[in-house]
């Protein structure tokens, strides 16, 4: 009698170990392995897939100076991938006349004294996807970029989203030392236009 209560004994203890062993063997397959990101910077990673890289042509324009452009072109499409509106129009030069100054103070929300337009309000409210550089060129002190961008609209009509390609120009100019965007449009636009932050639209 006391033998078969031994040998019970037995077999339940040998039950729980191998239950435990199921157990945890089962846990360790279902639970997912940690994956480690690339080791690369925040930055780095973002501007991987932001920025399209494609053969583009530059013309009268040096090395070093083409390298300041490309860094002020990235942090500007950064800026606007991450919607930062403040950020983003501080990157340009001064108005120089009314309708720039007017065209400014809409974007920023000066004249209800709100929070920026740009990125939020109608006629803005598109996100930037990724970019590409297609032209760099120099003319009478000003740098021209041809870019392509590629944009996410947000339609309230139908509750949607659609993506559009848009041809865009930026204008750079160097100011105290520094390089400063100029203008910023459409590449096909009707001369009449006040150019400066037509390229929002």
């Amino acid at each position: 009698m006391e033998s078969k209560m031994k040998a019970k004994v037995k077999y339940l203890i040998l039950a729980i170990v191998m239950l435990i062993i199921v157990l945890t063997a089962q846990k360790l397959y279902l639970t997912p392995s940690p994956q480690k990101p690339p080791n690369l910077p925040p930055e780095a990673t973002k501007a991987v897939q932001l920025e399209l890289e494609y053969p583009y042509e530059v013309k009268n324009v040096a090395d070093q100076e083409k390298v300041a452009v490309l860094q002020l072109v990235r942090t500007f499409e950064t800026l606007q991938y991450e919607r930062k509106a403040k950020e983003v129009l501080a990157l340009f030069t001064p108005p120089s006349n009314d309708n720039e100054r007017n065209d400014l103070d809409f974007l920023e929300g000066k004249d209800l004294n709100s929070s920026p337009r740009l990125y939020v309000t109608a006629g803005y409210p598109w996100s930037l996807n990724w970019y590409m550089v297609r032209k760099i060129e120099k003319q009478n002190d000003k740098l021209q970029i041809t870019l392509k961008e590629l944009r996410t609209y947000y339609a309230n009509s139908d509750g949607d989203y659609t993506g559009d390609n848009q041809n865009l120009i930026l204008v750079i100019i160097e100011s105290s030392g520094s390089y400063k965007i100029d203008q910023y449009f459409h590449e096909k636009l009707s001369p009449n236009v006040n150019r400066k932050y037509e390229g929002f639209n």
